[in-house]
């Protein structure tokens, strides 16, 4: 075990069917193994919509022009992560369209939470944090 991400370590095969009950498991998006340090800097500032105060009679010139963060939607939220994590896909629910960053705020929604829903679990899968310390190994010089 190393102290960095392995960026050679292949992506993920996440597979599933056209509709949310098809077990034909026909469409594959892939995704990255593991997230580096950077990338979950990444994805959650990119979770984050920045708004401005809106001005007010009582509130003084600059302070009511100060930004601040708002938190985006659930979906909002996945989409960022998918955008960091999915590197490509392939089936016939993706003929025809190439895999690129920019193609999230184009997905419909309403057709395809279901199968973002089931890739952002596996994405969270693939990224829990060890809740446990690993076992201490036994050093070399330890009395027997």
């Amino acid at each position: 075990m190393g102290i960095l991400v392995d960026r050679n370590t292949p992506p993920v095969a996440v597979r599933f069917g056209n509709e949310p009950e098809d077990g034909l498991e026909v469409n594959t998006v892939f995704v990255k193994a593991k997230f580096s340090l950077g990338d979950t800097i990444n994805i959650e500032e990119a979770s984050y919509k920045m708004e401005f105060a809106s001005a007010t009679d009582d509130a003084k010139g600059d302070e009511a022009s100060q930004p601040y963060r708002v938190p985006m939607s659930p979906v909002g939220q996945m989409i960022a992560a998918l955008r960091h994590a999915v590197t490509g896909w392939e089936g016939p629910l993706f003929d025809g369209i190439r895999y690129r960053r920019s193609i999230w705020p184009d997905i419909d929604v309403v057709e395809c939470e279901w199968w973002i829903r089931l890739v952002h679990q596996r994405i969270n899968e693939l990224n829990t944090p060890r809740t446990q310390e690993p076992a201490k190994a036994k050093s070399p010089n330890a009395a027997k």
